[in-house]
């Protein structure tokens, strides 16, 4: 095959993936974690797609203790609270699609994301939600999220086992790449997942190698 057919072919295809692309400005990371696994999982995405990330910060602080949060947690369940976010997030005007992050309590979507987005107009926005959980999958929480963002296009979940985030298996880190991808979004840096790590190649960049050195 001949250089100026394979630059053809590159261009070929970098014009379809461009036309499949999501504009990464109109996206928004909105993260709530706890143990800190979720914040593993917003973090790669953040870092290795450049889209922003908003993490929900309780103004009051969950205890330490596993065994007390999850009964504050069954508690907030039980009485429909709202906790209060530290500087919630209200305008997200700018943005049309959003990757949202979260633990599964009981369940259930943690209450206080549901005070983030009864905070926010989501009138035709996308929401694409993902979540780490000990066993349970999804549950119930992709419902809930359409119970409190009826005005939203809510898609499936993509769960992540908390303690595989933990690890930084190399296998979630294709299996988020490949929900990223499906969504239409790019991988602009490739980022060492157990460390974050940027190893300065683009995506595009590494296919236009290929071509070039075969």
């Amino acid at each position: 095959m001949s250089k100026n057919l394979k630059l053809k072919i590159l261009l070929i295809i970098n014009l379809i993936l461009s036309s499949l692309q999501i504009d990464s400005s109109k996206v928004i990371i909105i993260s709530f974690s706890k143990s800190g696994n979720t914040q593993i999982i917003s973090d790669y995405i953040n870092k290795s797609t450049k889209i922003t990330l908003y993490n929900i910060k309780p103004k009051n602080s969950y205890p330490s203790s596993y065994d007390e949060t999850l009964k504050i947690a069954e508690n907030e369940q039980n009485t429909n609270a709202r906790p209060e976010i530290d500087n919630p997030l209200t305008d997200i005007s700018n943005y049309d699609i959003i990757l949202l992050g979260y633990p599964l309590w009981y369940g259930h979507l943690p209450n206080i994301v549901v005070t983030q987005l009864e905070l926010l107009d989501l009138e035709n926005k996308e929401i694409y939600p993902f979540n780490t959980h000990g066993s349970s999958g999804i549950s119930n929480s992709v419902n809930d999220i359409k119970k409190y963002a009826s005005d939203a296009n809510v898609h499936n979940g993509f769960p992540i086992k908390g303690s595989d985030a933990k690890s930084g298996n190399s296998n979630v880190k294709t299996q988020v790449n490949d929900w990223l991808n499906n969504i239409g979004i790019n991988i602009v840096e490739d980022v060492e997942f157990t460390n974050g790590k940027f190893l300065k190649v683009t995506f595009l960049n590494f296919i236009f190698w290929i071509f070039v050195i075969f």
